[in-house]
């Protein structure tokens, strides 16, 4: 009898404690601080295109109640993965999505190209380079907590770096051979690191990566997610978006 009541215990706490999110839901939004200008500053000063892109569907179209923070990337998805915070917005990758729902529709959506270093001995070579698969005789330069980053190389060669900033300025002192960026990422750090001459960016586009909205699993978040899909999908076809990316060209 007593295994019973535990058990029927149990199961009443797991349905009060998992209630699917709604709009009276404080809900924590957690960002990379140092991924500018997608994302960036620490704690409750974090700012950049995707908080302005989430903040303007979840806060204003949705009338959700919503807090932003910014933290070291690893750290970040952490919270998350620990039911300590809410939500990110990023690649889905099978690892993520082990703990995660994520948005069907992105949030957006960046060209991925490939950046080195002027002058490379190697130059024509990697000018030639049509696909990942074609970067595995070059050392590629990337941070720690890229996700994406480590399933796509996965057999190619890299060098882990702490944080996004070094892997500039070690392409720019030479010691790899190719950063695999986004247009966004790049054109802000070769402006405020002053690395004009230093760094090239090869001719052609790898891919598009789309960056969606996760929420952990546990929140039951379906109906919120599928009503943000409804939103994004409308402001992606306005011109507030491309204002809110006007902001951060020059910044």
């Amino acid at each position: 009898m007593g295994k019973l009541f535990q058990l029927a215990l149990a199961i009443l706490m797991g349905v009060a404690f998992s209630t699917p999110a709604s709009a009276s839901d404080n809900i924590r939004v957690v960002f990379s601080d140092s991924y500018a200008p997608l994302s960036w500053g620490e704690h409750d000063k974090v700012g950049g295109i995707l908080v302005d892109t989430l903040d303007e569907v979840l806060r204003h179209r949705l009338n959700q109640r919503v807090q932003y923070e910014g933290y070291p990337w690893v750290r970040a998805q952490k919270l998350v993965e620990l039911d300590e915070a809410d939500a990110f917005v990023t690649v889905p990758t099978a690892a993520r999505q082990e703990y995660t729902v994520c948005s069907q529709e992105p949030v957006i959506i960046v060209n991925v190209a490939i950046y080195t270093y002027a002058d490379h001995p190697k130059m024509d070579q990697l000018k030639a380079v049509k696909s990942y698969d074609d970067l595995v005789d070059f050392q590629i330069i990337e941070y720690a907590g890229n996700g994406w980053a480590k399933e796509k190389f996965r057999d190619l060669n890299v060098s882990w770096v702490p944080a996004l900033e070094n892997t500039y300025t070690m392409l720019a002192k030479q010691r790899g051979d190719v950063l695999v960026r986004n247009e966004f990422n790049f054109d802000y750090f070769s402006r405020n690191l002053d690395l004009g001459g230093k760094i090239v960016r090869l001719p052609v586009n790898l891919s598009s990566v789309k960056f969606h909205l996760c929420m952990r699993r546990s929140m039951q978040p379906e109906a919120l997610l599928q009503r943000f899909d409804e939103e994004m999908a409308a402001l992606r076809k306005s011109e507030k978006l491309d204002w809110i990316y006007g902001n951060y060209r020059q910044k």
